[in-house]
């Protein structure tokens, strides 16, 4: 298995799959779509209140240092992944 992501990374050794998201080009099972969907709904009825938007925007790297405090295995490490991955996401993180 060979997969490329946008800033050049590479999966040429499947037995390290979970030291690097490079899972960018691998669509989801065909049998996952009605619940890929279902979260996605699920999520966009309960976003973050506006108010708890104000307070994580404000101070994030002391948010981040207290989710991974409490997640410590169950997250990568690295703070930029989101943006390295997830370009959009940067944008409706600035200030209005």
């Amino acid at each position: 298995m060979t997969l490329a992501t946008d800033d050049g990374r590479y999966l040429l050794d499947e037995s390290l799959v979970f030291e690097e998201n490079a899972w960018d080009h691998v669509p989801p099972p065909d049998d996952q779509e009605e619940r890929i969907q279902t979260a996605i709904l699920r999520q966009k009825k309960s976003p973050v209140p506006p108010d708890k938007k104000a307070k994580y925007n404000s101070k994030p790297s002391l948010y981040w240092d207290i989710f991974y405090r409490h997640n410590q295995n169950n997250f990568f490490k690295d703070r930029k992944w989101l943006q390295r991955e997830f370009p959009p996401l940067e944008e409706v993180t600035l200030a209005e």
